[in-house]
């Protein structure tokens, strides 16, 4: 018995056209989200390293690292969904989307906690200043 729902699926999937005018626009745009957080966080990293002398203060260590996780985040968001468009293979073992799980999830609680820590600092800077 051949279900007809999973012919059409592996005719899709195998079909040689190229991109679709949605699917190009969805491979420019993350392509160009991933560019520019790479470049941005990058420039952001390099800017704070080599023109700010007093890096001992909490706050530029916690943005430091918050720049290091967006790029983690921007890699584990954009980097599948571009592998798969420039592939043509949309399937995926289950242990890769459990670890991209784990990057996507990772890098979301890494940004809460950095953006936690530096309210936390801030207020700490306004409410407690000479403690």
């Amino acid at each position: 018995m051949s279900n007809s729902n999973e012919a059409n699926l592996t005719d899709h999937f195998n079909s040689d056209k190229l991109f679709t005018r949605k699917q190009y626009y969805f491979y420019i745009i993350s392509s160009l989200e991933i560019f520019i957080a790479l470049i941005g966080n990058t420039l952001f990293l390099v800017v704070m390293i080599k023109y700010k002398t007093a890096l001992s203060s909490n706050m530029y260590v916690i943005m430091s690292s918050l720049s290091v996780v967006d790029i983690v985040g921007a890699v584990a968001l954009s980097g599948h969904a571009i592998r798969d468009f420039l592939i043509h293979d949309y399937r995926t073992q289950y242990n890769f989307c459990r670890y991209m799980a784990f990057l996507i999830s990772s890098s979301s609680a890494g940004n809460m906690y950095h953006l936690l820590l530096m309210s936390i600092d801030r207020y700490v800077a306004v409410a407690l200043p000479l403690r």
